[in-house]
Formats: structure tokens, sequence, C-alpha cells
């Protein structure tokens, strides 16, 4: 291994990727969030499960191979259940919520950027709390937009 220095991210069709070119860290907040690409940093780090920010439509995780830490609830939750709150992308006016930051009983900030009149956000909610605020829902990709349980 050889030190790298500071990398950047960017975002490359439906991946994120990381090089040592300079990039605007703000504008891919942006587009990672209307992407979808909830990304995971030491605020929210055991905040969400995998069925709630939809990595397993990313391929993420992969529920029928390997081990992992806290393997068995997981793998209960997917083959037994269907989780009543999933990831949603908004877009608000006023100030950016902070991660983790709870706007509704039923409505959890996963990440969140300014943009020219509010922010645009990752949230995990139930659709219907989603109804009460005074937000817009954003279509996510298609590859996204499908059922979070198991299929049968």
């Amino acid at each position: 291994l050889e030190a790298v220095g500071q990398v950047f991210p960017t975002l490359q069709e439906n991946t994120t990727i990381f090089s040592a070119e300079t990039n605007d860290v703000d504008a891919w907040r942006v587009q990672a969030i209307q992407q979808g690409q909830a990304y995971i940093d030491q605020a929210i780090e055991h905040v969400f499960q995998p069925q709630e920010l939809r990595l397993h439509q990313r391929e993420g995780v992969h529920y029928d191979k390997g081990c992992y830490l806290g393997q068995e609830v997981i793998a209960r939750l997917w083959f037994k259940a269907k989780p009543k709150a999933w990831l949603h992308a908004i877009q608000g006016t006023g100030s950016v919520p902070a991660q983790a930051e709870q706007l509704h009983a039923h409505v959890q900030v996963v990440n969140s950027a300014k943009i020219d009149n509010g922010y645009v956000a990752l949230v995990v909610a139930r659709p219907d709390a989603l109804a009460e605020l005074e937000v817009t829902v954003l279509d996510l990709p298609e590859y996204l937009n499908g059922d979070v349980a198991r299929p049968q």
C-alpha cells in the first residue's frame, strides 16, 4: 500500500467512485441523493438496516452468501418480514436537516444537501408519514423502485 492523499467522490452512471482528481463534494452529495445513493458515515453507522436503505437493490448486501456480524438478525428480517419504513428521496424548503434527524415520528434523515431553494434528502420513512410533511417526494431510479420485501 502507498499513501494516496486526499480522494474525492464522483458519480459515474449509478455508482460512486473515488479518485485523487479534485471534485466538488457538495455537488456529488446532491447527485448521490438524487440517485438514491445513501452513504453511511459515522453519524449514522448503526442507525439503519440494510433493507431500509435499499442496499439489497443496489447489490450492496447479498443475503444468500457470506457471514458477517448481525447476519442472523438481517436474514430474519429479509426472510420473514417487510420493513415498515424504507428509503425515499425528498425535496423541501428551509434549513437542511441533519443526519439521523427525525422530521416526523416515522421519517428519519439519512443524508441531506443544500440546493438553491432549500434541500434534498434521503430519508427512511413510512410512505403515509411523508404525506404529512410539507415536502416533495422525488422519484428514485428505476432499479430502486421495486418492493423492499423479499420476492416470494
